[in-house]
Parts: structure tokens; sequence; C-alpha cells
């Protein structure tokens, strides 16, 4: 609960809501810029909120949208609204903050997104809404569409129209399509996986979805919706924890990067307090990474306490849906103890014999491994017509721009 400090009053969110958009449910607050406001009684707690800004009768309207639950005593159950404010600036330091729209529900309103120019898609309970503000006899008035029944709730909504993305306690993934006046069901994730959050790339048909059992997943949308409308799982990478939210933003400047990289990377926010950082890459940089990655999980200097336990895979690196991702954290540590000559220590691992005891999860010969290594740096990073020894060092280099983190 936030304190009012103009101590006004502003709508309990049980008391019925207007149909009219633009009739103030309170007295516009005057408030100076960092100072909090009141939003509602005891017990009510924000899930989330976001900038709106509708177009209706012609005209952009600035909200902002607040999504609730409010806490009841045992047995009566939880409630939810919406509140819908509009705020304007009086004078540099002073905003105007009134109560426009007051939406009660049964249940809390868990997530919600902005969908075309005026329509909101929300989760209720366990009811998938989508409300539009519309022109009724030139008054913008709420307009109720479609609703669909879900497992659970919602945690989390994206849109990329004409599609609506959530993600479930129950699915890491759904997605909708708004069909006349239904919400019709395209595809989901087969695997039933507790969803977190999810983020949709945008270009690649690829949504990246986390959940509670510390994985982060790739699930293919295929442009028809197939017979079952299961999603296709492209990869899963275990991480230390869950991630709670992702987000996509540029961290490097353009020319910093290398073929087969994007300079705009994923951020996660674990449940810890942690960041992650993640970056998509093509098959043949992947194939690189992974190939080292493979080698330095056999190296006493880089893994002195698990190199003996290193799991039991072929270096050569197979495409496989729980081997896609790559171990930045690994490719950092051989930075760190093979400085200052990291490549040295990436000459010793592929001068090392192959092991015994693991035939059959490495080369016949060492001489086996250097060519298949040369031969994927060759075609990753272009290096046909450089010396063996000048190749390690494109190797180490392109290492210390997409492994290294950034200086802020």
């Amino acid at each position: 609960m936030f304190l009012d400090p103009n101590g006004r009053h502003v709508q309990d969110p049980d008391e019925s809501p207007h149909s009219t958009l633009y009739s103030s449910i309170s007295e516009p607050q005057e408030l100076p810029l960092g100072v909090p406001m009141n939003i509602g009684p005891s017990g009510m707690k924000i899930l989330g909120l976001m900038e709106w800004r509708p177009s209706v009768l012609g005209k952009e309207f600035p909200l902002l949208v607040v999504n609730t639950l409010r806490a009841r005593k045992a047995g009566r159950g939880n409630t939810g609204s919406i509140l819908i404010y509009h705020i304007t600036k009086n004078t540099p330091n002073i905003v105007v903050i009134e109560l426009k729209h007051n939406i009660s529900f049964p249940k809390p309103v868990y997530s919600l997104a902005s969908y075309g120019a005026s329509s909101l898609v929300f989760c209720s309970g366990t009811i998938l809404c989508l409300r539009t503000m519309t022109d009724v006899d030139g008054v913008p008035k709420w307009v109720s569409m479609p609703s669909y029944e879900l497992n659970t709730m919602a945690l989390h909504i994206s849109i990329r129209e004409p599609y609506i993305y959530i993600s479930t306690a129950h699915n890491s993934v759904m997605i909708f399509k708004v069909e006349d006046t239904l919400l019709v069901p395209q595809i989901s994730d087969p695997s039933g996986r507790s969803g977190i959050h999810h983020l949709v790339i945008p270009g690649r048909s690829l949504i990246l979805s986390t959940n509670t059992e510390r994985s982060l997943l790739g699930l293919w949308q295929s442009p028809e919706p197939p017979l079952d409308n299961s999603s296709r799982t492209v990869f899963e990478a275990v991480l230390p924890g869950s991630i709670r939210k992702l987000c996509e933003g540029a961290i490097k400047p353009p020319w910093l990067t290398v073929p087969g990289t994007s300079p705009r990377v994923i951020i996660g926010g674990n449940i810890d307090g942690s960041f992650r950082r993640f970056k998509l890459i093509n098959e043949d940089t992947w194939r690189l990474l992974r190939f080292i990655q493979h080698m330095a999980e056999r190296n006493a200097t880089i893994c002195p306490h698990t190199y003996a336990e290193a799991p039991m895979m072929h270096i050569e690196p197979r495409p496989r849906e729980k081997c896609m991702d790559i171990n930045g954290d690994l490719l950092f540590r051989l930075l760190d103890r093979g400085s200052p000559d990291t490549a040295a220590l990436i000459h010793a691992m592929l001068e090392k014999e192959p092991d015994p005891d693991r035939r059959g999860y490495d080369f016949d010969t060492r001489e086996a491994r250097q060519q298949r290594f040369f031969e994927i740096v060759d075609i990753a990073l272009q290096t046909t017509s450089l010396q063996e020894q000048d190749r390690v060092k494109a190797v180490v280099d392109f290492l210390r721009r997409e492994v290294l983190p950034p200086v802020l």
C-alpha cells in the first residue's frame, strides 16, 4: 500500500466500475515527482503496470494501466482489478494523476498486455480476456471481446500481432490468434513445463521460454499450426537458476561483433537477483564453440575437480536438443586460466593424446582431432589462408570478443 501525501480518496476496486472510460472516478491528484501515491485499500498488491497509448476517436490517450490482486479474509478468495490512470505534467516537477477507470474482477488479474490500437489482453484467474476501447455514440467505452479458459493462470503475456503469447504455470508457452470474435489456440509446448517468462525473437520464428525447472527453451513457431498444435523444441539449456525475466538489448557496439553473431543479446534476470547474458549464434559458430567446450571439460587446468567426470559425449559436436547451448562460464574460465597465453592452452588441448578409457568419445588420433578442429575454425571464422598458429590466435581473439563481459 502506498501513502497518499494529499490525503485524497482513491476508489476501492471492489466498487462498481464505470462503463465510460473518461468519466473520472477520483479527484485528480497533483504530486511532486518522486512522491508515492495511494492506489487502493490495504491488501492490494500490484502485479504489473505498463504505459498504454490507445487511439480512439482519432485521439491518442497517454495512460498508465495497473493490474492488481486484493487479498481478502480467509475463505472469501482473492479478487483483482485493472486501474487506468491518466497522467499529465502540470509543471516540470508536478504531475497530475487521475483515475479514469476501475474494472473489478472476482479473481486476481495476473498479467496484461496491449493489443492493437485500443485493446487490452489480460488474465483474470484462469480466464484469458480481450477488451477493446471503442467509440459508442462519440464516447469512448469498453467492449468485451472473446475469452478463453486456461488450465491455470497466465503469468506473462506478450503480443506480436496477430499472435498473443502467454506463459502459464502449466505451460511454458501458448500462442493464440484473434479470429473474428474468438481467441483461437495455435501452438503450445507439449512438455507441459511450468512457465515463468518468454521472449519472442522477431524474424526467426523462435520463442525463448523460461520455467521453474531452471531451463531456457528455444521453441519453434511454425508458420502454420501443426495438426497436434505442438511446438518443436529447438534447444534446451539447463542453468544454475530459473530466469525470472528476459529482455533483448545491445551491450556492444556493432563494430565489435564477428561473423555469425549479432550486436544484440538477451539479458535474463535470475530469481536470485543475478543476471545472465545470452546470444543467438549460427550453427557454424555453435560447432566451433562446442568443440572447444568439449575439450575444456576434459582439461585439468580448466576443470580441476570435474575433468575426470566430463560428459560422455564425442568431442565432435552433434546437433541434439539438449546440446545446442554453449557454456559461456566455462569458456570464460578457459580465457582466465590460460592468460596470458590462451593460445598455448588451446594448443595443449589439441596435442593431448586420446584417452583410451574414453574410446568412442574422442578421435582415434590427436592428428585427426587437430585436422577436424581447424576445418571447423576455417568454416566459422574464414581463416583458410592463415597458418595454424595464426588460426589459433584468431580463435582466441574471437573468444575474447564474444565471451568476455563488456566494459561498461
